[in-house]
């Protein structure tokens, strides 16, 4: 059941950043439209993520939401509108060492 403004949240740890086919777990929307991320923590050195947001209606097949967003350091990217059930993140950087980051989404009915 989903009450009105329930907050969904999902953490994922230690994504590594340098694997282009590592995202994040799926997280199941509901009825939720608006969607926050963060880049909370990371091991490695870190100056840019490239996040890109992928949406799903069914869970299986994704699609890129848009353009991919860069964001320096640790950040925050505000209220992305979604309408898809499901969506997943890809975080990406451009330093080539040995990086992970911790991804938390939350979805706002």
């Amino acid at each position: 059941m989903t009450v009105a403004n329930q907050i969904k949240s999902q953490v994922t740890a230690a994504l590594d950043a340098n694997d282009t086919a590592s995202v994040t777990d799926a997280l199941d929307l509901e009825l939720a439209k608006s969607v926050f991320v963060s880049v909370e923590a990371a091991s490695g050195a870190h100056t840019a993520h490239v996040l890109s947001i992928q949406v799903s209606a069914d869970g299986a097949a994704w699609f890129l939401l848009g353009g991919s967003t860069t964001i320096t350091g640790l950040n925050f990217l505000n209220a992305i509108e979604v309408s898809a059930r499901y969506m997943r993140m890809k975080v990406t950087t451009a330093e080539g060492g040995a990086s992970t980051v911790n991804v938390r989404v939350q979805a706002k009915a």
